[in-house]
């Protein structure tokens, strides 16, 4: 599709120029009122779809010849991107980067209270005054201390059921579904996690292209720049960019001011027919990310759709869910885009989001593997691995914010 941007004192004028500049067939796909006049967006839908309709557009903004092989080295425009912290290949470290800096690791052991606690007046009156030493070493507090009640109290049944019931209020203060709660609460919600739910590692999208695919609006096309950023900053080299979004007008548009700066060549590529023309022209070796229109699974003809794009391109089918979706309804999108062939679920606005129950349910409900999740705004470093210790200590904390010793310094 030809799309064409225009702005006017008038709707009439605008619509003669639109018509003037795309033809008498030109669609009207948006307006909105601009100072001075309005402005409004047309496109032209060609008769026929076939490969001929692949656009590439190099880093520098021109049109590249449809014989060009694109070439897979090293860009150092990527210094242009804001980085925040360590590179966003770091992102994905075995510890996590909420649990080991969380709220129960910064405030409990070192926090105000604590040291206060334990180095105020009254505390050192306590520990050694003479009723404390009395207290401390005497045959009651020997008692207390070793005492067959106090290893019951904490290492025993009781301990364990509170810890349990801390998880199930947790669960269902996200909205976790009564009997996924349920299965998670039988056990620390670490181990629970790791025991009911698959996490895994991204595909790199070398062997084969890494598409992503989701209900309108969820942050699909922004995960696919946050993909190819993370893989420039860490001095690799740039993928081949693909939107398949011939659905909204600014989706190139949106997706070339990122591949510019990381110095990728983006494709567009309206039909199957021509994404599969773009991936015969990749370089060997070089991953490939695939950017999809908004799609609902359960619209016949939208699922034909990216099934005739899956079977074009081969590629491996990662959902891209806002985790702010209601639980029940992430669950039966799951399902549907695992029959499509989606393996892998990858949760966005984390940063934005205090319930994420949605996140567990879609993941069980249609069998997907949970790789990373969207927890940033920032191109840059804006993904972080999702494993059982993380998302469990983001479940407990309740809360999109993070703790104050992580601001400012995230991994």
């Amino acid at each position: 599709m030809r799309i064409k941007v225009l702005r006017a004192a008038t709707m009439p004028e605008a619509m003669a120029r639109l018509r003037q500049e795309l033809g008498p067939d030109a669609a009207l796909l948006s307006t909105r009122p601009v100072p001075g006049g309005v402005e409004v967006t047309g496109g032209l839908e060609p008769a026929e779809a076939e490969e001929g309709d692949l656009l590439l557009i190099a880093p520098g903004g021109a049109l590249v010849p449809r014989r060009f092989h694109f070439a897979a080295s090293p860009t150092e425009s990527a210094a242009a991107l804001p980085r925040n912290g360590s590179a966003p290949g770091h992102s994905c470290n075995p510890e996590g980067r909420i649990h080991p800096r969380g709220e129960d690791a910064t405030i409990h052991p070192r926090g105000e209270d604590a040291r206060f606690h334990l180095r105020g007046e009254d505390a050192r009156l306590h520990l050694r005054g003479e009723d404390a030493r009395l207290h401390l070493r005497g045959e009651d507090a020997r008692l207390h201390l070793r005492g067959e009640d106090a290893r019951l109290h904490l290492r025993g049944e009781d301990a364990r059921l509170h810890l349990r019931g801390e998880d199930a209020a947790t669960l269902d203060f996200h909205r976790v579904p009564a009997s996924l709660a349920a299965r998670l609460a039988a056990a620390p919600l670490e181990a629970s996690l790791e025991a009911s739910l698959r996490f895994v590692r991204l595909p790199d999208g070398v062997a084969r292209p890494l598409l992503l695919a989701g209900p309108p609006g969820a942050g699909k096309t922004l995960t696919c720049a946050k993909l190819a950023a993370r893989r420039v900053l860490a001095g690799e080299s740039p993928p081949l960019v693909v939107t398949a979004d011939a659905e909204r007008p600014a989706a190139a548009e949106q997706l070339a001011a990122f591949t510019r700066v990381l110095g990728a060549t983006l494709a567009v590529a309206p039909t199957p027919a021509a994404a599969a023309a773009a991936l015969a022209r990749r370089a060997p070796g070089q991953p490939v990310l695939i950017d999809t229109a908004g799609m609902d699974p359960f619209m016949p003809e939208q699922a034909r759709s990216l099934a005739a794009l899956i079977a074009a391109t081969g590629a491996a089918i990662v959902l891209v869910l806002p985790a702010s979706m209601d639980a029940a309804e992430a669950a039966d999108l799951a399902r549907a885009f695992a029959a499509l062939g989606a393996r892998h679920l990858l949760p966005t606005r984390l940063d934005a989001t205090r319930r994420i129950g949605a996140v567990l349910a879609a993941a069980a409900g249609g069998g997907l593997a949970l790789c990373e999740a969207g927890t940033s705004p920032q191109v840059a470093d804006g993904l972080t691995c999702l494993e059982p210790v993380w998302l469990s200590a983001r479940l407990r904390r309740r809360s999109h914010l993070a703790p104050p010793s992580q601001e400012g310094n995230v991994p």
